[in-house]
């Protein structure tokens, strides 16, 4: 069991060890003891343990860098402005390829404008 901690809190006494312990990883029991409440705040990351951006290097102009640039190809094949291929839209519908064949519609509807025949009884 999870035992509840209360703190007095006192504004005049912010000082930085309690600046500090505010940002600690807490654990404890809502009012009604209901839910278990988790208090774990993002820690601070030394600036001297960064990396810097590289700037116009090999990587970014072949694009296989930290940014991840080579997901600007996949981005432009993937919204071309003649759409998907095929193959493409196989894979995404988990169909054959032959539904997504254009089909010769009009050629195959095609009505033959023939003269009317001659009529025997006129």
């Amino acid at each position: 069991m999870v035992q509840r901690r209360h703190k007095s809190h006192d504004s005049a006494n912010d000082t930085e060890d309690n600046y500090t312990e505010k940002n600690k990883p807490s654990v404890t029991l809502s009012r009604d003891e209901s839910m278990v409440i988790c208090w774990h705040p993002e820690p601070k990351f030394p600036y001297e343990c960064s990396k810097p951006m590289p700037r116009e290097t090999e990587d970014t102009v072949q694009g296989d860098s930290p940014l991840k640039l080579q997901y600007i190809r996949d981005f432009r094949i993937r919204n071309r402005p003649t759409g998907p291929t095929i193959s493409e839209l196989s894979a995404i519908f988990y169909d054959t390829k032959h539904p997504f064949y254009p089909r010769p519609r009009a050629t195959r509807r095609k009505v033959r404008n023939l003269p009317p025949p001659d009529r025997e009884g006129i």
